[in-house]
């Protein structure tokens, strides 16, 4: 991880302040997938929705459609497979979140 910002430092020689860039490095690791012995202290919320069966028609029938998946962290597009992926609709807190964000993916490609 970056991590970076202006700081306020005051130059002795010009008797004034002065901005200068802090940078600096961080190894991030995955506590539930990466680290041995310690357990995740993330808590996943699942959500229980009904599907909403004109926005699931529509996918059906999406003329020339796309295939697919569904895995959790991000929504997005895959061009040479001409797939989509989205979270499962028990990731979103609003169902009509997971249908916006479908539709989305669907209609950005090409």
């Amino acid at each position: 991880m970056v991590f970076w910002k202006m700081i306020k430092v005051e130059d002795e020689k010009k008797e004034e302040e002065k901005n200068i860039p802090l940078l600096r490095y961080y190894r991030v690791f995955d506590v539930g997938s990466q680290v041995e012995g310690l357990e995740t202290k993330r808590t996943y919320e699942i959500f229980d929705h009904d599907p909403i069966e004109e926005a699931e028609k529509i996918k059906k029938e999406y003329f020339n459609g796309p295939s697919y998946s569904f895995q959790s962290g991000r929504a997005y597009y895959v061009p040479f497979e001409d797939r989509v992926n989205v979270p499962p609709k028990k990731d979103f807190p609003n169902v009509h979140e997971y249908y916006s964000t479908l539709f989305h993916e669907m209609i950005v490609r090409p």
